[in-house]
């Protein structure tokens, strides 16, 4: 089953009193080796699962109340072929179902989770650093090689960037992944960002965009 840019759901099977998830995972987006050395970072993550729950998943949420069983998560890089797993038996997952977090914890989880497999090279030119709340935008940071890249330029020609970014998104908007965040983005009542700083200069061009902007509604 697609999760779109996190990779695929690969099988569910129930072994040893749990439920297990079988993840096969895009690690252009997840570092594999950062979340098995990362329990707390893997429970953050089940955690925004379990509170923000699709259709299918509320189904087996429904199944763990029931018979009182625990989960299993595991994540298999495509690529490298590296391995995080995380069990969390009944009574974990069952603080998590019977807590109320914030808009914003749920949201600064889900930006930890992003901002373990950064940086991110986005080509010879670009890379992205990391995601922050700032007010009220979730900003992503680009490093910028100015030998390459003009931050005048960029700034002159940032209309134009602006609704290059917002076409992108909206194309983007079905997207699991994309979905989950744009809903923790929406909750917490957060716009999204993108901040442009120059390697070298340390100028920056910020470029703002509203939820409206890309058409989602919650």
């Amino acid at each position: 089953m697609s999760m779109g840019l996190f990779g695929e759901l690969t099988g569910v099977e129930f072994d040893d009193g749990n439920i297990v998830y079988k993840y096969s995972v895009n690690e252009t987006y997840t570092n594999i080796e950062t979340l098995s050395q990362n329990p707390e970072l893997m429970k953050k993550s089940i955690e925004a699962m379990v509170k923000n729950p699709s259709k299918d998943f509320e189904e087996f949420l429904t199944l763990i109340r029931e018979d009182k069983i625990g989960m299993t998560i595991m994540f298999l890089g495509k690529d490298s072929g590296k391995e995080a797993m995380l069990t969390l038996d009944y009574k974990e997952l069952l603080t998590f179902m019977n807590s109320e977090a914030s808009p914003d914890e749920l949201l600064r989880a889900q930006i930890e989770q992003t901002n373990a497999s950064c940086p991110m090279t986005i080509d010879a030119s670009m890379v992205m650093t990391h995601l922050d709340i700032e007010g009220d935008y979730v900003v992503y940071y680009y490093s910028v090689d100015e030998r390459q890249v003009s931050l005048s330029l960029l700034n002159e020609n940032k209309e134009i960037m602006r609704e290059s970014i917002i076409q992108t998104l909206k194309a983007q908007i079905n997207d699991p992944m994309f979905k989950s965040f744009l809903y923790a983005c929406s909750e917490a009542g957060k716009g999204i960002a993108y901040k442009y700083v120059g390697k070298a200069s340390g100028d920056e061009v910020v470029v703002r965009i509203e939820l409206s902007e890309i058409g989602y509604i919650q």
